[in-house]
């Protein structure tokens, strides 16, 4: 049960039965000087009728609250304005719940004060209180249906469900049956294990009205309850046949054949849904990405799969994620020509996005096609030429082919048109990675140290700094404090963790170096042929030979230069000699 506030029907129903009572007996109140009086009722009718006008005809809540509160002032017992106050939307819950009890209190014989009361006591968890209001509203008006419900959802929130079903039993023969409390009923006899009764409630209600998918529905959740699945099936299958275009029954229906592993009928289920314009279009992508995402359920059903892809190809033709949806599925179909024909159809689309080009260049990428990929990289530039993931890629391809002087140069031109100095610190963080690569320490530190001016917490260049600072043996407690500040921002790289690690062990801080380097061993599930050398090198300078000798042959058998990794063995067994 709900508690409602105050609405217009209900004041129709209740207001108007009190609106022109006239209080047949003297009501004694006393004056501001003391002086005994009696209150005139008359007067207090007329208002009341007022206010009652006020809401009903004029829509004036304030007005009437105005005058139903004048009242209660100068007579605290007038039930009619205690009982209109204790509805309104405006009055706190507290003093709603005070009037509704003194309106209770003064007429206990009004069926609408008990109602009201027993609600309020509902919503405040009172359930014995409740109890005894409901009880008193049951001898007054015991043909309302809504009273055995009440009741009924006050024993279930006691854990009393049997006595819950007990008074809906009891309604029936006082009221005659009604649909919405055998519902209810049929969820209690599925609450305690009353499956047989349940299914007999939901046979019922079916029989009565046939053409009620929700009835069909309540049904076959009895029938998975008592575990009798092909009943449920069978029931659920009805429901469907009452009400196809119902997207609630397709969606209850989707989840128990998921439940059951029902493959087929699941997917023919998710087409009617994608199928269906009344369902948005991102709901649909929504629900088909999950196929995708989930490689088990993507693998198993492939071309399941691709069809829905295709059926929402036909109604978001340019959503982007239904592009790149659509494009991988072909790729991993094996018809990459017909993926990156379908794709490159979309890049003149006016919503094209820098991350369908991207996927242009991967898709040249993964084909070998080296014109594929940079026809899409010159396109994308030409888009987007702001774009920093396309100058650094621009730059890298031409870096990759010889000309780095040139790659640098296209790196620094852009700097003028990017748009943020975020994007400047990571053209220089790319541009300091090259002198690296070309060994040119002295201009890669140039070029890091502008990149952290522009962004001081550009985490790759604190990280790829503080490395090759280590690396050439300098400024060392500069390198820490970069790593330290790196790894503080982002602790999910164990790079980053290996680096600050490393530099500890440098200064000669191997217990510390440990721990940070089994931090970064466990994120690379011991897969990063450097970071078990490091490691090795920690354990030797913590004395632990053996070890050391474990990690250092455990890097070469995943493809540590042997001749290298022997000659600082070498080197370093000489040196602690």
């Amino acid at each position: 049960m709900k508690y409602f506030k105050f609405s217009l029907l209900a004041l129709l129903l209740s207001l108007f039965s009190t609106a022109f009572t006239v209080v047949d007996h003297p009501i004694v109140v006393a004056d501001d000087t003391g002086e005994v009086r009696s209150a005139d009722t008359l007067s207090f009718s007329r208002r009341h009728s007022e206010a009652v006008k006020s809401i009903t005809i004029w829509r004036d809540t304030l007005r009437a609250e105005r005058l139903w509160r004048e009242i209660i002032a100068e007579d605290s017992l007038y039930a009619p304005a205690l009982y209109a106050l204790s509805g309104l939307r405006d009055v706190a819950p507290q003093e709603a719940c005070e009037f509704s009890r003194r309106a209770y209190l003064a007429d206990s014989s009004n069926k609408w004060y008990c109602r009201r009361y027993g609600q309020w006591l509902y919503s405040y968890r009172r359930y014995d209180e409740a109890l005894v209001v409901y009880n008193r509203l049951m001898a007054l008006d015991g043909d309302d249906p809504s009273t055995y419900y009440d009741i009924a959802s006050i024993y279930r929130l006691k854990q009393m469900p049997y006595s819950a079903i007990a008074i809906l039993d009891s309604a029936d023969i006082r009221v005659g049956r009604n649909d919405y409390l055998a519902r209810y009923r049929q969820q209690l006899l599925i609450d305690t294990r009353q499956y047989d009764r349940a299914i007999e409630e939901g046979q019922r209600l079916v029989l009565d009205s046939p053409s009620d998918a929700d009835l069909y529905l309540d049904l076959a959740r009895t029938y998975v309850a008592a575990g009798r699945d092909s009943l449920a099936a069978a029931t659920y299958e009805s429901a469907y046949r009452v009400d196809s275009a119902d997207l609630g029954v397709i969606q209850e229906l989707w989840e128990y054949y998921v439940d059951v592993d029902n493959v087929q009928r699941v997917f023919e289920l998710e087409e009617r849904i994608v199928l269906d314009d009344r369902v948005p279009i991102r709901t649909k992508v929504d629900r088909v990405k999950r196929y995708v995402d989930n490689d088990e359920i993507y693998r198993d059903n492939f071309f399941r799969v691709g069809r829905l892809l295709f059926l929402l190809t036909n109604q978001a033709p340019t959503n982007r994620e239904v592009v790149s949806l659509y494009t991988k599925h072909l790729f991993y179909s094996g018809q990459a020509q017909a993926a990156a024909e379908y794709l490159y159809s979309h890049l003149g689309d006016s919503n094209v996005s820098p991350d369908d080009f991207m996927l242009a260049i991967e898709l040249g990428m993964a084909m070998d096609d080296g014109d594929a990929m940079f026809n899409a990289l010159g396109w994308a530039l030409d888009i987007f030429p702001t774009h920093v993931p396309f100058i650094s890629l621009a730059a890298d391809t031409i870096h990759n082919l010889g000309d780095t002087k040139e790659a640098i140069s296209i790196l620094q031109r852009a700097m003028k048109d990017v748009e943020s100095d975020e994007d400047r610190s990571t053209l220089w963080c790319t541009i300091g990675d090259m002198y690296i690569e070309i060994d040119k320490p002295k201009s890669a530190f140039k070029a890091y140290g502008k990149s952290l001016d522009y962004n001081s917490e550009n985490t790759t260049t604190l990280n790829n700094y503080a490395y090759f600072l280590s690396l050439e043996g300098r400024s060392l407690d500069k390198a820490l404090a970069m790593a330290q500040l790196a790894i503080t921002l982002d602790s999910a790289h164990y790079t980053f963790l290996d680096t600050y690690a490393w530099i500890l062990h440098l200064l000669g801080r191997n217990q510390e170096a440990k721990k940070y380097m089994l931090q970064a061993l466990s994120m690379s599930r011991q897969q990063d042929a450097t970071l078990l050398v490091h490691y090795a090198d920690i354990l030797w300078s913590l004395g632990e030979k053996f070890m050391a000798e474990t990690y250092w042959k455990k890097a070469e058998s995943l493809g540590y230069d042997a001749a290298e990794l022997k000659a600082h063995i070498y080197e370093l067994k000489s040196n602690s000699k």
